[in-house]
């Protein structure tokens, strides 16, 4: 939609349609208010007959993390499972189709909002206790962190015009040169990226400040990535605002 409230397309696209069922879904599954949630659960059945139709990957990570807002409020419901079982599962087949000991993700081209496929991942297996899932997970989330990680260490990345294709992956030292244009390396990180020290593998570091009435809280897990995989993690309740942890046993929760 246009500034001036005028649709630009015929049809919405598979990611804007997944990404309002996520709004949905999680209006449903975390207001109190009852009519916000009557509204909501309409919606959201309205919209959900289309996702197994869905042949983005991303479109169908943003549907897994609809589904699993909704089934806070009905866990019960067998059909909106079933599928939640068979998006997963095409995910972990396109992973297996494209991932190597180099490139461990699911396309041949990492473009915009990647972590998302890790976020679903990582909470599709947990509450379906599949620690394979979780697994992919993580480990798909621990390769994206470090190709987005530039020479000097600070954060590049990776967006729709800024693509990582699995043919032309850049040497270690070469990411950041391959990910933003190498005369603007060092302009971003003399002028706009801060020095933000890492978070220690403590039990609970404590919370920092996110912006305006926000706080990213982050807690380690239990366990190395054997543990992350047996299924015994710590809920992970993100909004659609939030991003994951970088580390690879971490919950994120926005307060």
């Amino acid at each position: 939609m246009s500034y001036q409230r005028k649709w630009l397309e015929r049809e919405g696209s598979e990611d804007s349609h997944a990404r309002a069922l996520w709004a949905t879904g999680t209006a449903l599954g975390r207001s109190k208010n009852e009519g916000h949630r009557n509204l909501c659960a309409l919606l959201f059945q309205r919209g959900l007959s289309a996702v197994e139709g869905f042949s983005s990957p991303r479109a169908r990570a943003l549907a897994l993390l609809a589904i699993q807002e909704y089934l806070r409020a009905f866990s019960g419901d067998r059909s909106v499972n079933q599928l939640r079982e068979v998006l997963t599962n095409r995910l972990i087949d396109l992973f297996r189709t494209n991932s190597s000991d180099d490139w461990v993700w699911f396309e041949p081209v990492a473009a915009y909002d990647n972590a998302k496929l890790s976020h679903a991942m990582i909470l599709s297996g947990y509450w379906t206790s599949r620690g394979d899932v979780v697994e992919i997970g993580l480990r798909s989330l621990r390769w994206l962190v470090e190709q987005q990680k530039a020479e000097r260490g600070h954060f590049t990345p990776i967006g729709k015009r800024r693509t990582l294709s699995q043919n032309h992956l850049p040497h270690p030292l070469q990411k950041a040169s391959h990910i933003i244009p190498p005369a603007s390396v060092d302009e971003v990180s003399a002028t706009t990226i801060p020095s933000v020290p890492a978070f220690t593998n403590s039990e609970y570091s404590g919370t920092r400040n996110i912006g305006e009435n926000r706080t990213l809280r982050h807690r380690r897990l239990p366990g190395s990535s054997e543990a992350c995989s047996s299924s015994r993690l710590d809920p992970v309740h993100v909004s659609p605002t939030s991003v994951l942890p970088l580390t690879s046993c971490s919950a994120a929760v926005w307060q």
